[in-house]
């Protein structure tokens, strides 16, 4: 979902005025405090010159589903 900011979004490296895409659960709680705008047009605000918009990786990151058992490795260095 892709929203515009109102505010600088600091850890995401965002700037108020820019729009980024984010998952929308994350773009909605931007939202609903008052930092960005997801009714935002990007033509409105750009005119022709559009510029990528930044991607925020989701909140959390994606869990190893693959149920592969941990290898026996030892550590490097270590006897």
């Amino acid at each position: 979902m892709k929203a515009r900011a109102l505010l600088d979004i600091p850890h995401h490296g965002i700037k108020a005025g820019q729009f980024f895409e984010a998952d929308e659960a994350l773009v909605k709680n931007f939202v609903n405090s008052g930092d960005a705008d997801d009714q935002a047009q990007e033509a409105e605000v750009y005119g022709a010159n559009i510029p990528k918009a930044k991607i925020i990786a989701a909140a959390f990151p994606e869990v190893d589903t693959t149920n592969e058992p941990p290898t026996d490795e030892k550590p490097k260095g270590k006897k």
